[in-house]
């Protein structure tokens, strides 16, 4: 069990250091970054704003169910309401202090089991394996303990714990549990090794109260094993001090939120359906893996709490901290109602130096580069696996370059080429939203990676309405897959400041930034929790309103980087699918180029949108759709079949950006092009041209021309990009 679970963790101990916090304090502190005013009477808190949220005993927050935290107190009867609802739990029964006879022939008829108190907690009075031999000892640990009784449970032995922490209803963190252990140098005791690992624990806020306690229970532990505390272990040599696992006993935590399967987040999420009203819970739950799906016996779920603790994901020994307080602050706050204006006051702002670090990519020194845009981006796996397309799906199983040939002319000779990926990554995935959300979205990682890098895709944009479809642990796979075969992906990560990281290409003519979001929509957040949070993974959004993050992020960019060259690039929510941009959405696009964006390139509609110049800075609504694998419905919606591939070219004109933008016009409705869509035709050109025309603005004409060159027909801006640039000849 425990060599498997090292598999886990990273290879250095976390060091943290600073004061030792109460959940209760942490919350609090929380809620003071936020504006609010907090009162503390002990352990309870009191926080106040347009609204109150009370705390006591750790997380059990003023909104939860009094009647569910009792229920859920009641350990049997949890059990019997899991089992009712198809969630498998641990074989046992329960004992009374006086039927200790009775639960002597419970043990002897299940010769390995655990016993633990009823109503105990933090591994107190718990011992494990418990045969009739030791019964007597175990007996009289747990009774100490407590005055409700004795819980007896079969032993499980070759899994893995973990603590899964649920708020409102959705699972945020996962962090697992280890028992304690030490490992070896060639020249140190056990003893001296316990030591060490103790000294680093007093600088965890959460640990200096579990350090290894080298018990009677641990020593007698070592010595089954043939360990004293004076044995030297070997190099990288591992000894388990315990039994039991997580800090009670002295063990550690590793924060696995990342890398849990979407059918075990399921499961935690439907625990908490079958204990309805509460705001913040646990869920302990053994897995032979928890990155694998549910199947058969591979799980069982221990027990589910309500007092939950979060230190192990907010302080966690291995792996990255997740600010869980914060978590259950904003809940509390968007349930008074304030989230939204809160977080717009107080959001913090990444630095420059610290985004361009995290997606920078270099581009050929030539005297001028040549960037290539593409909108809606999916081979479509889903989709094909339907099987309504035979031809197409075995074009996608044998040949999934071929879907890309036709529009090669329009993607070569480029210093980058960006494309808004629209799907998930991930060898397998199960449905978290039980059916609610339409439209899924999983491509087989392998293929579409090969394929996107084989036509020279260079970075994705992964800030729009499907990288979060089965969850986070999904994004964070298909983050992975992009990254390890050099392929950057932007506007997505494992927080919001990793998340509102630009994609900055440093060039010697200057730096290119550019900058993804997805309009914020409300089911996204509260049903799907798409959207990245300061500790919770997710995707960078932006708000339907002039007031804005992406616009205060280009803002803040363009203060920093006074002379590099800006791109938008968002993902457009307020139109429909398959229909014309709108006027908020021209008021928030207002936002980005008052902001400081030479360039606003946006995508979302599965078609091209208007393209419009104001103040002599220009906007491509929505590019359309580039590959995007689905049937399409164009037709049903009325819509015309094109949508844009877009070319920009820059050179440095002394200390002006010098621009040519040309747009190419693509048929990409698969109903007509047979899933191979393709650049139009000059009949097809003119169309395009009087669609624009017709949705444009009355100066259209004068600020977009159309043309044809080697690669195909274009609509070319008439000018420079933006008013800070001059016109590349």
């Amino acid at each position: 069990m425990f060599e498997e679970a090292l598999d886990f963790r990273d290879e250095k101990r976390n060091d943290f250091s600073g004061e030792e916090f109460a959940t209760n304090k942490l919350i609090a502190g929380e809620f003071r970054k936020l504006g609010f005013r907090v009162e503390e009477f002990g352990s309870v808190i009191r926080s106040t704003k347009e609204g109150t949220a009370t705390f006591n005993s750790q997380n059990v927050t003023g909104f939860d169910s009094n009647l569910t935290s009792r229920l859920v107190k009641d350990k049997p009867l949890t059990k019997v309401l899991l089992a009712e609802a198809g969630i498998r739990v641990s074989e046992g029964d329960h004992f009374s202090l006086d039927d200790k006879e009775g639960a002597r022939c419970f043990v002897e008829s299940t010769p390995h089991v655990a016993v633990k108190p009823l109503d105990g907690h933090q591994g107190k009075g718990v011992s494990l394996d418990v045969t009739p031999d030791t019964f007597e000892a175990a007996w009289k640990k747990a009774s100490l303990e407590t005055k409700k009784g004795i819980l007896i449970e079969r032993f499980i032995s070759g899994g893995k714990e973990a603590r899964y922490l649920v708020i409102d209803g959705k699972c945020v963190a996962v962090a697992l549990r280890l028992p304690p252990f030490v490992i070896g140098d060639g020249t140190s005791t056990i003893e001296e090794l316990v030591e060490r690992t103790n000294a680093v624990r007093c600088n965890n806020p959460c640990r200096r109260k579990y350090l290894i306690r080298k018990t009677v229970e641990q020593l007698a532990f070592l010595k089954q094993r043939g360990f004293t505390l004076n044995s030297v272990l070997g190099k990288d040599e591992t000894v388990v001090l315990d039994l039991k696992s997580g800090p009670g006993p002295g063990g550690d935590t590793v924060n696995i939120t990342g890398r849990v399967h979407p059918s075990m987040i399921a499961l935690v999420e439907k625990i908490t359906k079958t204990f309805p009203g509460l705001h913040v819970l646990g869920a302990d739950i053994i897995a032979e893996d928890h990155s694998k799906p549910i199947s058969g016996n591979n799980y069982i779920v221990l027990e589910v709490n309500t007092d939950a603790r979060i230190m192990g994901h907010q302080f966690p020994d291995f792996g990255e901290p997740i600010n869980v307080a914060r978590l259950i602050v904003e809940s509390c706050v968007e349930r008074m109602g304030l989230l939204e204006t809160v977080l717009e006051k107080t959001r913090s702002k990444p630095s420059p130096a610290r985004a361009s670090k995290a997606n920078t990519a270099l581009v050929p020194r030539d005297d001028e580069m040549t960037l290539v845009f593409g909108g809606d981006t999916s081979l479509g796996d889903t989709y094909l696996a339907r099987g309504k397309y035979p031809d197409a799906q075995l074009r996608l199983c044998k040949e999934p370059e071929s879907f890309f040939e036709r529009l090669s002319p329009l993607i070569t000779d480029k210093s980058h080429f960006v494309l808004n990926f629209e799907s998930v990554l991930a060898d397998r995935a199960s449905d978290p939203w039980g059916g609610e959300k339409k439209f899924m979205g999983l491509d087989d990682p392998d293929r579409t990676v090969s394929t996107l890098k084989s036509i020279g895709v260079d970075s994705v944009s992964l800030a729009n309405n499907h990288t979060m479809d089965f969850g986070a642990a999904s994004l964070m796979e298909t983050i992975d897959h992009f990254k390890k075969e050099g392929v950057n992906a932007f506007g997505a990560g494992n927080d919001r400041l990793e998340s509102s990281h630009p994609l900055t290409l440093s060039t010697h003519l200057g730096n290119v930034h550019i900058l993804s979001g997805f309009e914020y929509r409300r089911s996204y957040h509260e049903k799907y929790r798409f959207y990245s949070a300061r500790a919770r993974p997710g995707v960078q959004r932006f708000r339907q309103a002039p007031d804005n993050q992406l616009a205060d992020e280009i803002r803040d960019l363009r203060s920093k980087d006074q002379t590099a060259f800006i791109v938008a690039f968002p993902h457009w929510g307020a139109s429909k699918n398959y229909a014309w941009a709108n006027e908020k959405m021209f008021k928030v696009n207002t936002s980005f180029l008052k902001a400081g964006a030479d360039l606003v390139m946006g995508h979302g509609a599965h078609m091209m949108q208007q393209c419009w110049v104001e103040d002599r800075d220009t906007t491509i609504f929505s590019l359309g759709n580039f590959v995007f694998n689905s049937p399409g419905r164009y037709q049903k919606l009325g819509a015309p079949p094109f949508s844009l591939v877009a070319r920009l070219n820059l050179q440095r004109h002394a200390k002006r950006w010098a621009t040519r933008l040309r747009l190419y016009p693509i048929v990409s409705d698969n109903r007509i092009t047979g899933f191979s869509p393709r650049p139009v035709t000059e009949k097809e050109a003119l169309e395009v041209y009087d669609i624009l025309t017709e949705r444009g603005q009355r100066i259209f004409q004068q600020s977009f021309s159309l043309g044809q060159d080697s690669r195909g027909y274009f609509v070319e801006r008439a000018g420079p990009v933006s008013r800070r640039c001059a016109q590349l000849d």
